[in-house]
């Protein structure tokens, strides 16, 4: 058991604390999910000349959430839709709200992931002022929808294409700069980090928004195996609940503010884990935690109405 690392080019190692070994995985056979460098697995073989020959490997054996609870009783764990700005779009949204609003009992909490913008918000990106003039207008189509403004609260979280200092993980909120007329339109407004934790009652929900399908795909050593599934979203839940860390990548791959890493872990495994992704939506069960993709609601109006009580997700469209 151990760490794979590429301590030399083209020479993969299994480490821990102690020690390290080369490994060839190249006849290797795997279980479900992305094996890619900075990832925990099992691995079974033979020592030739040196270097471990990898028959079999797969990831650590999951967890169950209660025994990790009942292991740690005095922990606190938790403690450590797509609006862009076409008008098309916030037409759309505004449709959803309607409905949304005539509804016997509103929804607590409506979500929102980026990107807010139709184009990545970078060194060349100019219209910061026009940006801010949006997240306004949407804050007036939101307190159009008295029942909403005043019982719902509503959670906006930023992509890794959105205004802010770097890609680095965990990205902080929104500038105040465009958020502030938004802000003074609708109290129940929150701006988080990505990715974001929300405690609900007695669960525990992650959102995160990255494309971590692509980012893993492209990263992986191995080929996916077609054994037990041909869904690349549920390899993905796989990997991150075994790894029990949401993006875990090397560092060169996708940067870490290491002090803050912890915001990144999935121990105890949660509830509920929204993947806000570019690929397709989805929706599965893994180690006892629904996941799913809500999808792109300024790509083809899709969205998610999600019921934490049952943990029912219903897949929705306009």
């Amino acid at each position: 058991m151990g760490l794979i690392s590429q301590m030399e080019d083209g020479h993969f190692y299994l480490e821990d604390l102690s020690a390290s070994v080369e490994v060839d995985l190249s006849k290797a056979k795997i279980t479900t999910g992305f094996f890619t460098e900075n990832t925990i697995l099992f691995a079974e073989g033979e020592m030739h000349n040196g270097i471990f020959q990898v028959i079999t490997c797969g990831f650590p054996p999951l967890e169950n959430r209660d025994n990790t609870l009942k292991v740690h009783p005095e922990d606190d764990f938790f403690g450590c839709g797509r609006p862009d700005k076409r008008k098309k779009v916030l037409g759309k949204l505004e449709t959803v709200l309607d409905r949304f609003e005539r509804v016997k009992i509103v929804p607590s909490l409506l979500v929102f992931m980026g990107s807010f913008c139709s184009r990545p918000c970078n060194l060349s990106f100019c219209s910061y002022s026009s940006l801010r003039q949006q997240f306004g207008k949407l804050g007036r189509i939101i307190g159009n929808h008295p029942r909403l403004k005043e019982s719902s609260r509503f959670l906006f979280i930023p992509s890794p294409g959105d205004a802010g200092p770097s890609t680095v993980l965990p990205r902080c909120s929104l500038p105040n700069y465009l958020t502030e007329e938004l802000r003074g339109i609708i109290p129940n407004a929150i701006f988080s980090s990505n990715p974001c934790r929300v405690k609900f009652y007695n669960q525990d929900i992650v959102f995160f928004r990255q494309d971590v399908v692509y980012r893993m795909s492209r990263s992986c050593l191995i080929s996916l195996s077609s054994e037990e599934t041909n869904d690349p979203f549920e390899d993905l839940d796989s990997t991150i609940i075994h790894q029990s860390h949401l993006c875990p990548l090397p560092l060169m791959e996708q940067p870490i503010i290491w002090n803050y890493d912890h915001c990144l872990q999935l121990y105890p495994t949660p509830h509920t884990i929204v993947l806000g992704d570019k690929s397709e939506r989805k929706v599965c069960k893994f180690g006892g935690a629904t996941c799913f993709n809500p999808g792109s609601f300024s790509t083809d109006s899709t969205f998610v109405a999600y019921r934490p009580s049952t943990q029912k997700v219903e897949l929705s469209a306009l």
